[in-house]
């Protein structure tokens, strides 16, 4: 994690916090538990840089960050996704998109907060609207009353 504290170091540039994604996807492949403290640390440090840099880190990390959160504990995914409402819109969509791949158990519930909360960026609010309801679509014809109706 060196590596992380010295590209973050000063003015940090977008390319140079990007080469990070090398080492880390290095600890993700040796299965290191490091690598979900890099997401959140990635998530912390990047809300403070300049709009552009923080998009630059993003559009490297959202498909990987996808992966570590398949392998992060449920109450670290939790932190992050608490977090959503606030951030700007590439970071959110980051964790959000994130979340929405690693097949977490009762996501909409999780995503629902995010919706409903007035802070969220309206761009995150579709987004995590359409997991939802994608989530409700193949989770059976409990969680759609009206649709069982309109079959029977």
């Amino acid at each position: 994690m060196h590596q992380v504290d010295m590209a973050f170091r000063d003015k940090p540039d977008g390319s140079i916090l990007a080469n990070l994604s090398n080492p880390v996807f290095a600890l993700y492949q040796r299965r290191d538990p490091r690598t979900s403290e890099f997401a959140e640390m990635l998530i912390h440090r990047s809300e403070l840089l300049p709009m552009q840099t923080c998009r630059k880190i993003c559009g490297t990390f959202r498909r990987f960050f996808g992966m570590i959160m398949q392998r992060m504990r449920p109450a670290d995914r939790e932190r992050l996704l608490a977090r959503v409402p606030g951030l700007n819109r590439y970071l959110a969509r980051m964790i959000v998109e994130g979340v929405a791949v690693s097949e977490t158990s009762s996501l909409a519930e999780q995503l629902k907060p995010i919706v409903e909360n007035p802070r969220t960026d309206p761009e995150i609010v579709t987004l995590a609207g359409r997991f939802i309801r994608r989530e409700l679509r193949v989770s059976g014809l409990n969680r759609w009353p009206e649709l069982y109706t309109l079959i029977k």
